[in-house]
């Protein structure tokens, strides 16, 4: 009991010892965790300024001479002071624009006019055969003249004639066949393009075949060529006034055949379009670009836009990496 009370006094000692120990040194760790907490904000100020400075140092937006905006007044002349190309927009354009002009509107013969046509000469055949019968009035049809209808009865007065006549139309509306001014339309429109003499026309979906515009046909041509091959069949069937009488009626029974594929045109359009390479220019170092009080223009800006790009490209990494450690070290020194 003794011994243990002898002991006992010590023990508290070291346990009061020990106790302290450990309060101080927790309280040591909080000061320093206080310390660290208190550093931090501070720290990151001092770090998101440096940053800041930092960036409107070395952030340099394709630097003053772009800050143009189209339609301004150049202030100064500005030269080149490397060497550089860009795209000229305005002129690349321009050439995509000719090229779609260029491309032939594509067309295909439509059967269904051609049936049209054989429909209708059927029925003058049969309206014709009335008169002859004297079953029909000649006046009822207002589209033709009596001069017509007799130059028609004399080629068509019998079944020889009239199936030589149907055999010679059927093998000519195979033909690209369009109204005489629709012709001329062809011509007024590609005649700035002196190559281009020639319309596509897409056979049943195949590649379509160029057609001289000089060998399209009209109904007027159609109908001179069937009266002059039943003139040759048979000779001195028809004078020259009845003749024209013939043609003028007949070519009011044919049909236009051609019609405009306008998807197929234009996804030609666009394919050629695609094709057109942009226009690159050059402009060499110490050559003006762009001069004092000129306005501004969109190519122009694309020019600054290069030169400015071509001048950071022509730095080198050892100059940009000092620039770089430069602006750090100035802004780092600003701040402290």
């Amino acid at each position: 009991m003794k011994l243990f009370q002898f002991f006992k006094p010590n023990q508290g000692g070291q346990l009061e010892r020990k106790g302290t120990v450990r309060k101080r040194e927790a309280d040591a760790q909080q000061a320093r965790k206080h310390v660290i907490t208190r550093s931090i904000g501070p720290l990151v100020i001092v770090l998101g300024l440096w940053a800041a400075c930092s960036f409107c140092f070395l952030y340099d937006p394709l630097s003053g001479s772009v800050g143009y905006v189209e339609g301004q007044k150049a202030s100064e002349t500005i030269y080149a002071e490397v060497d550089f190309q860009y795209v000229d927009n305005e002129e690349t354009e321009a050439r995509k624009r000719d090229a779609r002009a260029r491309v032939r509107d594509i067309y295909r013969i439509d059967n269904s006019a051609n049936v049209a046509t054989r429909k209708s000469i059927r029925e003058l055949v049969s309206w014709l055969a009335e008169i002859r019968t004297g079953t029909t009035d000649p006046g009822q049809n207002s589209r033709l003249r009596q001069e017509q209808i007799d130059a028609l009865n004399i080629i068509m007065a019998d079944d020889s004639k009239r199936e030589a006549l149907e055999a010679n139309l059927n093998v000519l509306i195979r033909e690209p066949i369009v109204d005489a001014d629709v012709k001329q339309e062809f011509f007024d429109k590609y005649q700035k393009y002196q190559f281009v003499n020639e319309i596509a026309i897409d056979i049943e979906g195949n590649v379509p075949k160029l057609v001289n515009l000089n060998s399209l046909q009209t109904p007027q041509s159609i109908a001179r060529q069937i009266i002059t091959n039943s003139a040759e069949a048979f000779p001195h069937l028809l004078s020259e006034v009845q003749e024209e009488a013939a043609i003028s009626a007949i070519s009011q029974s044919i049909a236009p055949n051609l019609m405009a594929l306008e998807p197929e045109t234009e996804a030609a359009r666009r394919a050629t379009v695609a094709r057109v390479p942009e226009v690159i220019k050059l402009v060499g170092k110490g050559n003006v670009f762009i001069k004092k009080d000129q306005l501004i223009r969109i190519s122009d800006l694309a020019q600054l836009y290069a030169h400015e790009i071509a001048k950071e490209n022509s730095r080198g990494d050892t100059e940009y990496l000092l620039s770089t450690i430069w602006a750090l070290a100035i802004t780092m020194l600003i701040i402290l």
